[in-house]
């Protein structure tokens, strides 16, 4: 499932960081900033921290990615897995 309606290539994902980048702007558009005035100091505190998590959440996806793609086309069978 791809979120980002300019996005034409259906064998490449898109990256982990952006994908959560959009779903948060569509998050905070269409559900946060309607009753932003209605949330107290609390609610506001906890929706940021989750925001955090989401955005660390998406740098370690992409960091991941990364690796995977700096490794791919890497294949001399030797086991990566203890290093």
């Amino acid at each position: 499932m791809n979120i980002n309606p300019n996005f034409s290539d259906e064998n490449e994902n898109a990256p982990a960081s952006e994908v959560m980048a959009l779903g948060m702007d569509f998050i905070y558009e269409n559900l946060i900033e309607p009753v932003q005035e209605n949330l107290n100091a609390d609610q506001l505190k906890i929706i940021g921290l989750i925001g955090m998590s989401f955005k660390i959440i998406a740098e370690q996806a992409t960091a991941l990615e990364e690796l995977e793609k700096s490794i791919e086309g890497f294949d001399n069978n030797e086991d990566i897995s203890r290093n």
